[in-house]
């Protein structure tokens, strides 16, 4: 067997705070050294209409279930089961898909959200073929997750994630795991709220299958050889798309024309340079939302949307919409329906 290596690309609570920080500050070191080449990078793909739409600067955010996805500890103050489902319109006829859901239990906020990304057929081609053999394939992937949050005081919240990730490209797969760290703070000034997460960190992946196993005959494969050989190509490992991101958000003002917050967050994705996100939410008796923000993740740029409350009995059923800007691509549409505790 020949083996060919392709390369591819104050107590309790203090205790809590300094390992949180020592999580952030190993991330900040050698791993946040690798830059370039991260994989999976749907989970790098901003989710939720309401985040997406406010810059993704929602670091700070307490209270929303897109949490989930953003910063665990934000969804510590949910008070009763809540449901969401983000569906996005990416480009090129993909798709993301995101379920979540949050109930209260065990003094704290247990959540559970799946996400799914979706390639659509298509077409293969090969270097004999350029206009295509006919046959089509996938490159599909999913993540679930499993959160845990809750209050440690009356103005700070810690929560954890675990996630499974699972993506599969033709006939090649990979399967790993990650988790994410977070906090948020609330000052008690203007409803200023800080919040910190570490999201995405896990081992490297590395692609396996059938389509890796051959023999050194195969044209495919590169020049023939008297003799067939058995080999096995093995992909190089790549890492998850890590991130540290902190941010703030403050409302500036508050009363009977509305609130109007404004959410600036700092990013530090593994693979990418360091960027900012700001955005702007303006919300009318507790049912109207007019939201708009910019960030350079992904190349993405402005974002703006909107979203209404409309109550349902004992809960309410949200309704969001948000477009995001891309610098090269078409524009990203997103739609989330939620069911809220009343």
């Amino acid at each position: 067997m020949v083996t060919i290596t392709l390369h591819t690309g104050r107590g309790k609570m203090r205790r809590l705070q300094i390992i949180l920080l020592v999580v952030a500050l190993l991330g900040s070191g050698s791993a946040w050294a690798r830059l370039g080449g991260a994989g999976t990078q749907f989970l790098a793909i901003g989710a939720g209409a309401r985040s997406v739409a406010m810059g993704s600067a929602v670091s700070a955010l307490t209270g929303d279930l897109e949490s989930i996805y953003w910063n665990p500890a934000g969804i510590a103050s949910i008070e009763g089961t809540a449901l969401g489902f983000t569906h996005t319109e990416l480009y090129a006829d993909m798709s993301l898909e995101d379920v979540a859901m949050a109930m209260p239990a065990m003094d704290g906020v247990f959540g559970i959200s799946g996400r799914a990304f979706l390639s659509g057929s298509m077409e293969e081609t090969t270097e004999e073929m350029p206009d295509g053999t006919g046959e089509t394939f996938n490159a599909n992937a999913f993540a679930f997750t499993l959160t845990y949050a809750r209050a440690m005081t009356d103005k700070f919240s810690a929560g954890a994630s675990f996630r499974f990730v699972h993506e599969t490209l033709a006939a090649v797969s990979a399967r790993n795991w990650a988790f994410d760290l977070g906090g948020t703070y609330i000052v008690g000034f203007r409803n200023l709220r800080l919040g910190f997460a570490i999201v995405n960190f896990g081992p490297d992946m590395m692609l396996q299958g059938d389509a890796l196993e051959g023999t050194w005959g195969d044209p495919e494969w590169g020049e023939t050889q008297t003799g067939d050989v058995p080999v096995m190509l093995q992909a190089e490992a790549y890492p998850m798309p890590m991130t540290f991101r902190a941010g703030v958000a403050y409302d500036l003002f508050s009363g009977e024309a509305g609130i109007l917050t404004a959410l600036v967050d700092g990013f530090h994705p593994v693979d990418q340079a360091e960027a900012m996100g700001i955005g702007f939410q303006y919300s009318y008796g507790d049912r109207y939302y007019l939201r708009a923000g910019h960030n350079t993740i992904n190349n993405m740029e402005w974002a703006a949307g909107g979203g209404v409350l409309v109550p349902t009995g004992d809960s309410e059923m949200s309704i969001d919409y948000c477009y995001q800007n891309h610098e090269f691509l078409d524009g990203v549409h997103r739609i989330a329906i939620g069911f809220l505790p009343g």
